[in-house]
């Protein structure tokens, strides 16, 4: 992950582009020539982050969305495979830096601290979460919108994930409005969560609307 933030960086500075990215085609076409020689092998970002980091987790919504995308892939027998990690831990998404407003704050990891460190980056990044006046809808930063299905894949599901990131002055505010969201007409629900996704906002936005009773 390190290795990740640190090839963006220095290619950023070391040679940057002359034309500063303006759309995911543009910026992975970056990331591909930004190669790094580490220990005889070489390295891309986007190989570090999908080859290695997250081999484990699901597809990004943008490769998904974009047929002119491809995703990196390693193919059998490549040597580099000895470095991938296989576990599902959707924190990791928050690890990655870029030179973008939505995007985590770059941090150096430590390996015996680091599911710690990447909590307190997920804390602070969510931190940004927003409620409109009309207490109506919520403004999720872009990697819940991302790598969603790293997460909880249901509305309710996630919104409950990322209160339990949440700082805790602001969690405990946030409770309150998540539970008022789910009100009880007798035996029925009368509201529900409602998500409008959109991939290349910068957010995500989680609406609240009265759209259907459901019978418990």
């Amino acid at each position: 992950m390190n290795l990740h933030n640190f090839i963006v960086l220095f290619g950023l500075c070391k040679a940057p582009p002359a034309k500063f990215p303006k759309s995911a085609q543009e910026w992975i076409k970056y990331l591909k020539g930004l190669q790094m020689n580490v220990g005889g092998f070489f390295f891309n970002p986007l190989e570090i982050k999908h080859c290695l980091l997250r081999a484990a987790l699901n597809i990004p919504k943008i490769y998904q969305a974009n047929k002119d995308l491809t995703y990196p892939k390693y193919n059998e027998g490549d040597e580099r495979l000895s470095f991938v990690y296989n576990k599902k831990n959707a924190l990791i998404n928050f690890g990655f830096s870029y030179p973008f407003k939505s995007s985590p704050r770059i941090k150096v990891y430590t390996y015996d601290k680091i599911y710690e460190q990447l909590k307190h980056t997920a804390s602070f990044y969510l931190s940004k979460c927003k409620l409109e006046k009309s207490k109506t809808q919520l403004q999720l930063p872009g990697v819940i919108e991302m790598y969603e299905k790293d997460f909880i894949d249901t509305n309710e599901g996630l919104v409950n994930y990322i209160r339990t990131l949440l700082p805790s002055e602001m969690a405990e505010g946030y409770k309150k409005l998540f539970d008022s969201w789910y009100m009880l007409n007798g035996n029925k629900v009368v509201r529900r969560l409602y998500m409008r996704r959109s991939i290349m906002n910068s957010c995500s936005i989680i609406h609240l609307n009265e759209l259907l009773s459901i019978s418990l």
